[in-house]
């Protein structure tokens, strides 16, 4: 079995590598640190358009670059060796990954396109007040009102919500624990910014008071277990990425 990374893909490296050197310098990850916001439109908008990554895991049918875990794992280590500050992790890795598995056709349709080009941020909204990923834990509640769908409860640990177009939320239904979008900016919807650990990534609480909602599966219930696991590698990738970077400057 070969473990070493193609031709193509050591490319592929490279041409993220030279990318992050370039915009992600360690002065540029201070001051976005120091900025509530947390990350340059700009770097987005060429992460985005001109690499194509925002897209990478989407599937070509939806507007993305149709590659897999390896090629976002390659994408993560160069991110996690540089810490560029993006809202890359929770739209691109979280909110994708959450649609590709629980969406239903019309919502990918919709959807999923818009990530891919950058032009809108989506965001998973799943920890409560324990902070555990645990379906057992999750107390938001949906309920159905003639045709509208209402959410009333509290997320916390909601990476980079205070920039996000949409928010991709858990909460109990008639059917169970189900995923629904919801706009940020309805005036149901309370987004606090909050004092984390790692000010490269950006944490909020999420206050839902009778928000409309959307349903984004098909009326079963949402399987969160693959999205974590898809996501925690994707992190154990940046992590590698970091680890690394602090060997080579020790050893320098």
């Amino acid at each position: 079995m070969e473990f070493a990374f193609t031709d193509d893909q050591e490319a592929f490296r490279d041409s993220v590598k030279r990318f992050v050197d370039e915009k992600s310098p360690t002065t540029e990850v201070r001051r976005l640190m120091a900025i509530e916001k947390g990350h340059d439109e700009d770097v987005w908008n060429t992460l985005s358009q001109e690499l194509a990554l925002t897209g990478l895991i989407i599937p070509e049918e939806f507007g993305g670059a149709g590659f897999g875990a390896t090629e976002l794992g390659i994408v993560m280590e160069q991110f996690g060796r540089s810490l560029i500050c993006t809202p890359y992790f929770s739209s691109s890795v979280m909110a994708a990954s959450a649609l590709l598995i629980n969406g239903n056709r019309d919502t990918k349709n919709a959807l999923l396109p818009s990530i891919a080009d950058g032009s809108k941020k989506l965001t998973l909204c799943v920890n409560e007040q324990s902070g555990l990923w645990d379906k057992q834990k999750i107390e938001t509640k949906v309920i159905k009102n003639n045709d509208e769908y209402l959410m009333s409860g509290r997320k916390r640990f909601v990476v980079d919500a205070h920039v996000c177009d949409l928010l991709i939320v858990a909460g109990q239904s008639e059917g169970g624990l189900s995923l629904f979008v919801v706009d940020p900016t309805n005036e149901q919807v309370s987004v606090r910014l909050e004092q984390g650990i790692d000010e490269t990534r950006k944490i909020c609480t999420v206050d839902f008071n009778g928000a409309a909602a959307q349903p984004i599966g098909s009326g079963v219930e949402a399987g969160l277990e693959g999205v974590l696991d898809f996501s925690c590698v994707a992190l154990a990738h940046e992590m590698i990425g970091g680890a690394q970077k602090m060997l080579d400057s020790a050893i320098q």
